[in-house]
């Protein structure tokens, strides 16, 4: 419920900014303990919505455990609370700097989603945790990684390699191939991927004719900060 927000907020963004682990850990028991606390309500009376629904279905012909409840609904909450708040944040950032680019969008407002496409290819915020299968070389990679050694792999890393993408750091709307990782692939494919490119592009679409010209604030900073997502403390931005 939207109502709810205001007491969620901060702690998703502690979650994905600030990297105190004791913060972390706050934030997530702060999380956890409010979803925890819907699929109590919902067990005892079901509603017509997400977390009904999982209580009332099957895996395996069993009903699905309160845990596994939990792990599915926090998955979509933590997902849906900031990923694309951090997209927005690298986009307006990035536009703040190029008159060239918004006036592409202005003058042709209908390219405003392959705009967003290559966006999301030029600044993915996910990185991705993963398992290694296997040894590797220390030579390959500079760091010897053995087999069940957690991994961190910024999707950066694929959307930025020249062996795919001519001139990969250049934001080229006009580019025809713009298949990137920024939402993951496989059975860890984003599952809001839609929702995500519909409220990049609104974003776009109703900031610009508003305000076509903004800048970074003179004499400012941008602050960023990686970690589970990249994203930005600080975007001083300014306009007339």
């Amino acid at each position: 419920p939207i109502e709810h927000a205001e007491a969620l907020l901060p702690a998703a963004d502690l979650l994905s900014r600030d990297p105190d682990q004791e913060s972390f850990l706050r934030a997530m028991n702060t999380m956890m303990g409010y979803l925890s606390e819907r699929i109590d309500e919902r067990l005892k009376s079901p509603k017509d919505d997400f977390i009904s629904y999982l209580l009332e279905s099957r895996l395996d012909g069993k009903p699905l455990t309160k845990l596994q409840v939990l792990g599915t609904t926090s998955n979509v909450m933590f997902g849906g609370l900031d990923t694309v708040v951090g997209s927005m944040q690298f986009y307006m950032n990035f536009l703040a700097r190029s008159p060239s680019h918004r006036k592409q969008l202005l003058e042709n407002p209908g390219s405003t989603g392959e705009a967003v496409e290559e966006l999301l290819r030029r600044f993915p915020i996910a990185n991705f945790g993963r398992v290694a299968d296997v040894d590797i070389n220390e030579a390959d990679y500079g760091v010897p990684i053995r087999a069940g050694d957690l991994v961190l792999l910024p999707s950066t890393l694929a959307n930025l390699d020249e062996r795919r993408f001519a001139d990969p750091l250049t934001v080229d709307f006009n580019r025809t191939d713009k298949k990137h990782l920024s939402f993951g692939t496989g059975i860890h494919r984003c599952l809001g991927v839609h929702l995500a490119r519909l409220e990049l592009r609104v974003m776009l679409e109703e900031w610009l004719p508003l305000i076509p010209e903004f800048r970074i604030r003179q004499g400012e900073e941008v602050g960023t900060l990686s970690g589970r997502i990249n994203s930005m403390t600080y975007l001083p931005l300014a306009w007339n």
